[in-house]
């Protein structure tokens, strides 16, 4: 027993940088039975007398000790072999499994010596109790959600860990360290510590592949041990989870603008705006953090604000990006548009959100004031726009697009940009909300992951979406002056140039040039990685001509003419 406390701190302290993972579990596995090993053979001195021979006895004791020698010391041969080269691995391996299998005789030949009854529930136990390998099951994966559960083991008697990795996870855990929820080990977070059978891990995010690793936990004097409990378990989030929501809306269709305000207004569910923190941040927008806690971020400015979970308010706030002093049913505060998760978001209160205030979204010229990476100042046309970081300036512009649609007409009210521009924002003594800047911001911040998914979970407890998330290429068919139907859309001003435009079809782009000439195409999907490279001489180049998923692309046109890159969406069909 001793002697596996002391091979337990060595490996913790001294070998745990050393080793290569796949060892560190091997040599962890060898401290764990000769820590359960010396502990059944102190049991086994309480049986003494329900064992009638002294000769049987003595067998038990000498093959439960030589398995545990054998089996435990050649796995540690095994890893300082690792560490010094010996060359001694087709030695001393196979010495193990004959370690393993005089434990088992050991046990067999107790239970026999204490009755037939025990043996019988002994040798069950060893063919049954195969939940020393339970692996972790994966359900319901979603772009922000994952079940997970798994069998319970009877050697866990601290409970379970799992540990969470983008990827594939390497790593191990530190014996006789304490870990929290959030605390790294390896290339991994712990997502889970306890003692229950199943969690839910929350806050994923789209297109993104999970490792998850259970262990074991056994708590002793000097601290916890931990074993693997299986292989590790992987799922992959998908792109997103629309599905066929918008089955019935086509963009070609006149009635377009209409049909699309239907489908995102039926059906709806009402989140309280109080429940933002029970709902958003505690499930989707928080990242955790090692001591157990927990990171959101001002979408702004980037301010991080840490704090031990349950959430509370300040220096965070909910952000109205279409702030409530616009809005036509201004000022209520009981009004489905208040409440609109679909354009709140967590903010730094006092440099953020109420620097912000009522000022429209736009490009500055003449700073006033920096939080972070958020800008207060003059914009080009003389008045006062606040300038979010640049990852939220996409965000920030399809929630304001939303908001339009989605309540225009309701309650006999106006949403338009026309409106807004023309009437409440000079109230206000503010300066107009240029739709230009917005459509610009929209085509050069793609939605991305995290948007995708946030998409997807506000869906599943308001139960509408953000088409202009879904389908990025549909603002080129609404006029949000008015919201009128636009029959041929605009081009795409940020791919504006002497030799290319881009064309909506229907949410398949088309890359269109005025010249017949040799042009290299190469494509990268939202990863960076290159996905297509084809050379053409033609004036269209197509996304669906070739074998692409959903998603958000670049593609890079290379010819005489020089080279152009283009973010386009591609919906496939």
């Amino acid at each position: 027993m001793a002697l596996a406390v002391v091979a337990g701190a060595f490996g913790a302290h001294l070998l745990r940088d050393i080793l290569s993972p796949k060892m560190m579990n091997a040599f962890q596995t060898g401290v764990l039975y000769q820590l359960i090993h010396g502990l059944g053979l102190l049991a086994l001195w309480g049986f003494q007398e329900r064992i009638a021979e002294e000769k049987m006895f003595n067998q038990i004791l000498r093959l439960l000790s030589w398995g545990t020698i054998l089996f435990s010391g050649s796995i540690y041969m095994l890893a300082f072999n690792e560490m010094y080269n010996w060359g001694i691995e087709k030695i001393v391996g196979p010495i193990t499994p004959i370690g393993g299998l005089l434990m088992i005789a050991g046990w067999l030949r107790g239970a026999w010596g204490l009755g037939k009854k025990s043996a019988l529930i002994i040798i069950c136990m060893i063919i049954f109790n195969g939940d020393i390998f339970a692996q972790i099951s994966i359900s319901n994966v979603t772009t922000y959600r994952a079940d997970l559960q798994w069998s319970s083991s009877t050697e866990a008697q601290g409970g379970y860990m799992v540990v969470r990795a983008n990827g594939d996870f390497a790593g191990t855990p530190i014996e006789l360290q304490a870990y929290n929820v959030g605390d790294t080990i390896g290339n991994g977070q712990v997502a889970y510590i306890g003692n229950g059978l199943n969690f839910i891990n929350w806050a994923l995010r789209a297109s993104e592949q999970y490792s998850f690793q259970l262990y074991g936990v056994i708590n002793g004097f000097a601290g916890p041990s931990y074993f693997p409990l299986g292989e590790q378990s992987t799922c992959f989030t998908p792109f997103n989870m629309m599905g066929n929501y918008y089955d019935s809306v086509d963009s070609t269709s006149l009635n377009f603008v209409n049909d699309l305000k239907s489908r995102i207004r039926a059906p709806y569910t009402k989140i309280s705006y109080n429940n933002y923190d029970e709902t958003m941040i505690a499930q989707y927008a928080h990242v955790d953090t090692a001591g157990g806690q927990q990171i959101v971020n001002c979408v702004y400015s980037q301010f991080h604000y840490v704090y031990t979970p349950p959430f509370d308010w300040l220096p965070i706030s909910r952000e109205h990006t279409y702030c409530h002093s616009w809005m036509p049913s201004y000022a209520s505060t009981s009004t489905n548009e208040y409440a609109d998760q679909h354009h709140l978001f967590p903010t730094q209160q006092n440099n953020a959100n109420g620097v912000r205030s009522n000022h429209p979204l736009g490009e500055v010229v003449t700073p006033v004031s920096t939080f972070i990476l958020g800008t207060l100042g003059n914009g080009d046309g003389g008045y006062l726009v606040y300038e979010p970081r640049e990852i939220q300036k996409g965000d920030a512009a399809r929630a304001l697009l939303y908001m339009s649609l989605r309540y225009d007409d309701l309650n006999g009210l106006d949403w338009t940009f026309d409106y807004l521009n023309n009437t409440t924002l000079p109230n206000l003594s503010e300066g107009p909300q240029s739709l230009e800047t917005l459509i610009t911001w929209h085509f050069q911040d793609l939605p991305d992951g995290y948007e995708r998914g946030r998409n997807d979970y506000i869906q599943s407890i308001q139960q509408n979406r953000n088409p202009f998330i879904d389908h990025p290429f549909w603002v080129n068919r609404i006029n949000f002056a008015d919201l009128s139907y636009i029959t041929i859309p605009n081009w795409v001003g940020e791919n504006l140039n002497a030799n290319w435009r881009v064309l909506d079809n229907g949410g398949q782009p088309i890359l269109v040039s005025n010249q017949d000439i040799p042009t290299q195409f190469v494509v990268y999907n939202e990863m960076g990685t290159q996905v297509l490279n084809v050379n053409q001489s033609t004036s269209l180049f197509r996304l669906q001509d070739h074998p692409l998923a959903t998603g958000c692309y670049v593609v890079r046109t290379i010819s005489r003419n020089g080279v152009n890159n283009f973010k386009l969406f591609y919906q496939h069909q």
